[in-house]
């Protein structure tokens, strides 16, 4: 599959954003390259994200289960 850009960020309220935190890397145990880095998330992050879900779920929960089973099957091919 695809291999998303945003690499650590998170997405928040519709935006990639990068955390508040300290920062994080995976190493590939073989060699210890580094996979993976991005700043850790805080309680304010996670706050963020709460609240823009929490936001968006109201209009989520009006659509079709179709149209939400569609929705995610997009993203998951795009991952």
């Amino acid at each position: 599959g695809k291999v998303c850009g945003m690499r650590g960020k998170l997405f928040i309220g519709g935006n990639w954003v990068a955390g508040s935190g300290q920062t994080l890397s995976s190493l590939n145990p073989a060699n210890g390259e580094v996979l993976w880095q991005g700043a850790q998330a805080t309680e304010q992050d996670v706050d963020a994200a709460f609240m823009a879900a929490s936001r968006a779920f109201a209009g989520w929960a009006a659509r079709k289960a179709d149209e939400r089973v569609a929705i995610v099957e997009r993203y998951r091919e795009a991952l």
